[in-house]
């Protein structure tokens, strides 16, 4: 049996990626690299040996190019092979009223809305960039309506809530007299 020298292996490696090549990873979570595999004819696999270049920054919404490369004994370079990552904010932030829904108001009564709070997986409290929509009228008796939205750094937008106000009259029982002024 003859065995081939060193300088007989000119044969390069093969790498193979490990899991999907392009992938979109939400801003703000953990990125776990699947990795790569490689082998080579003579050396067998050598996948510990590979070497990656490139980082994932998920607190930066952007596309990112892992590169991964590996020599077999020999010095015979694989052809290197990348991963294309996208990282994206595509999480709608989520809204909530302060207070209740419906809120009752005596006719002409003032009336000071409480608003609502917004949290966005990414950009974290945008309560500030709450946009509000609609009126109470308090001197009118009926059912108003307000409309709360925010739309995040990425351009997503919340599910729109709303606030049911009630403006209401009251009024005294028949038995029941209102007291004069002396």
């Amino acid at each position: 049996m003859t065995t081939a020298a060193a300088g007989d292996d000119t044969d390069p490696p093969i790498i193979t990626l490990l899991g999907a090549n392009a992938l979109t990873v939400e801003a703000g979570t953990v990125y776990t690299d699947s990795g790569a595999s490689a082998n080579d004819a003579k050396d067998g696999d050598i996948s510990a040996n590979i070497m990656q270049s490139g980082v994932v920054d998920t607190s930066a919404p952007g596309s990112y190019i892992l590169t991964y490369n590996v020599s077999d004994a020999a010095g015979n370079a694989a052809t290197a092979v990348t991963r294309s990552v996208l990282v994206a904010d595509t999480t709608p932030p989520a809204i909530s009223l302060i207070g209740s829904s419906p809120q009752t108001v005596i006719l002409g009564a003032s009336y000071s809305d409480q608003g609502a709070t917004a949290n966005d997986s990414f950009d974290g409290d945008i309560s500030a960039s709450i946009v509000a929509t609609g009126s109470v009228n308090t001197g009118v008796v009926g059912s108003y309506t307000l409309t709360y939205n925010v739309v995040d750094s990425a351009g997503n937008a919340a599910t729109a809530i709303t606030r049911t106000v009630n403006v209401v009259a009251v009024t005294l029982p028949a038995d029941v007299t209102p007291r004069s002024s002396p």
